[in-house]
């Protein structure tokens, strides 16, 4: 029997049950929980840790609690995946990274991510961000991962670029196209 494969899409795997939990060399990501809520209020509520990231600030631990509450729909429905940033020997997160907005007919998604302030320039997020890229290239399936910063947050700019995002003119361009101005500056990974 032959196929066509022009004809039919390979479908991408967005069933995260059970949660796959990453180990890198220093970290661990895994499911974030309910008992999160003050270090997810602190990173959603802190304006050095959002000075780059256009969200209303959150206010209250209640509005972190919902926050969480969103996540693990998105998580259980199949619409996106969250990480929370933790090492090995220590309790409390350290930030947090996503692979969401995805889209199944372009195979493609964008990410995300915060770190606390104690833990920049150190290497956690490159870390993080790398074992991230590799799920959901060779797990998901993905094709593309897009990731949106501020062309002027030099530190989300140098970490792309070392781990091979390219500035996507392109992109820019169709956003532009279809009337959104975004102050994004947008960065894309492609396999193969």
């Amino acid at each position: 029997m032959r196929f066509e494969t022009k004809h039919f899409k390979i479908m991408l795997n967005l069933n995260f049950d059970p949660f796959p939990t990453l180990h890198t060399q220093r970290l661990v990501l895994r499911k974030m929980e309910m008992s999160d809520d003050q270090d997810i209020f602190f990173l959603r509520s802190d304006k050095k840790v959002n000075e780059f990231i256009d969200m209303n600030l959150t206010r209250t631990i209640d509005d972190a609690r919902t926050h969480i509450n969103k996540i693990d729909n998105i998580i259980a429905k199949g619409e996106g995946i969250y990480w929370v940033i933790s090492l090995p020997e220590r309790k409390n997160l350290i930030g947090t990274i996503c692979i969401w907005n995805i889209s199944t007919e372009n195979e493609k998604a964008e990410t995300g991510y915060v770190l606390h302030p104690d833990f920049v320039g150190q290497g956690y997020m490159h870390e993080a961000l790398e074992a991230v890229v590799k799920i959901g290239f060779e797990y998901i399936g993905l094709k593309t991962i897009e990731a949106f910063t501020r062309a002027d947050n030099e530190r989300s700019t140098r970490l792309l670029a070392s781990l091979n995002f390219a500035r996507d003119f392109e992109e820019e361009k169709r956003f532009v196209e279809d009337g959104i101005i975004i102050p994004e500056a947008i960065f894309s990974l492609r396999v193969g």
